[in-house]
């Protein structure tokens, strides 16, 4: 079996890390085991007397189609699913009790408590392709965690990906960085870990099969083979210069975007501008001197025709990561 057990990988998992509740973020190498070695974490709490959470983003194309599957890889596996709940079968007494629930962070339902949940697994917690993110998905799975967790110390979340776009709610949120070639990342207070996870012998092993030679060399392999965030493409990235002039902003999903006009380029940026030709996305929270944002400002319209002309620009690749949802809207009018 060429998958791995990743969370015994170099003693990654609790080394030095304190006790108490504590938060990792893996992305991991397709084929390398995370759901197996997952659940066989869940079956090790649920036979200590506790509970768990098997967390999808959405119920419908997500949760739906993995929860009934989810143990399907331990063999004799006394944990089956029955609706969004599941239950542990007592192989002496043919007993079963309710050790664990199914989640999807776009439908929690409020007011639960879960007083007994020791482990909490999102699966696939970074998006691929036309997937999309949550609005404001990192403030909810904030506040569904800590409906979970209340005020115990006795809890692991353990949150699994494949590579694509390394800027999501979650390396934002917890303002997650890495320097070239860095795999690792450890928060302030060291309860928080973000690991990329990369096993040789399971992308050799790949890489020799009929699969890997198909796809040898391509943007396919580097992200399914190689656990490379493909999605992150240096194209379009430049600095703006002493003489870039404030121009317009646009307020998104939290974030303030502002756009300058520097030669026959505009550059988007972080930067503070002036306060003035400021849209917004968020109908319900338009604040004074803003505008919400519609086809027929002159300022949108100038901001899509350099964009369809490659000369809209960004001052990062984390700017251009999260403006990626607010260009498909200017693109699509």
């Amino acid at each position: 079996m060429n998958n791995i057990d990743f969370f015994k990988v170099q003693d990654y998992l609790y080394e030095g890390i304190p006790e108490g509740v504590r938060v990792f973020l893996f992305i991991v190498n397709r084929n390398a085991g995370k759901t197996y070695s997952n659940c066989r974490e869940c079956l090790k709490v649920v036979e200590k007397g506790g509970e768990f959470i098997y967390m999808r983003r959405n119920i419908k194309n997500q949760l739906e189609k993995t929860k009934d599957k989810l143990f399907a890889s331990i063999p004799d596996c006394p944990i089956t699913c029955d609706g969004y709940e599941y239950y542990y079968k007592d192989k002496e007494t043919g007993i079963k009790r309710r050790c664990g629930y199914a989640v999807a962070l776009s439908s929690i339902t409020r007011g639960m408590e879960y007083p007994n949940v020791k482990y909490v697994f999102f699966d696939e917690f970074t998006t691929k392709g036309n997937e999309r993110y949550l609005n404001k998905e990192f403030e909810q799975f904030a506040l569904f965690l800590e409906s979970v967790i209340r005020l115990r110390d006795d809890c692991v979340v353990v949150m699994c990906g494949n590579a694509g776009n390394f800027y999501n709610p979650y390396t934002i949120g917890w303002q997650i960085s890495l320097s070239k070639n860095q795999k690792r990342w450890t928060g302030k207070n060291g309860r928080i870990r973000y690991y990329k996870l990369y096993n040789e012998s399971v992308a050799t092993a790949r890489s020799e099969s009929l699969i890997g030679q198909l796809f040898e060399g391509t943007a396919y392999d580097e992200w399914a083979g190689k656990n490379v965030d493909t999605e992150n493409t240096h194209t379009n990235i430049k600095q703006k210069s002493a003489k870039a002039r404030y121009y317009a902003s646009i307020r998104y999903d939290g974030l303030t975007f502002t756009f300058w006009i520097d030669g026959n380029s505009i550059i988007t940026s972080f930067s503070t501008g002036e306060n003035r030709a400021v849209y917004t996305l968020d109908k319900e929270n338009i604040s004074e001197g803003e505008y919400y944002f519609h086809r027929q400002s002159n300022q949108i319209q100038r901001i899509r025709f350099y964009a369809q002309r490659g000369l809209l620009y960004y001052e990062s690749q984390k700017v251009k990561s999260l403006f990626m949802p607010v260009l498909a809207y200017i693109l699509r009018y």
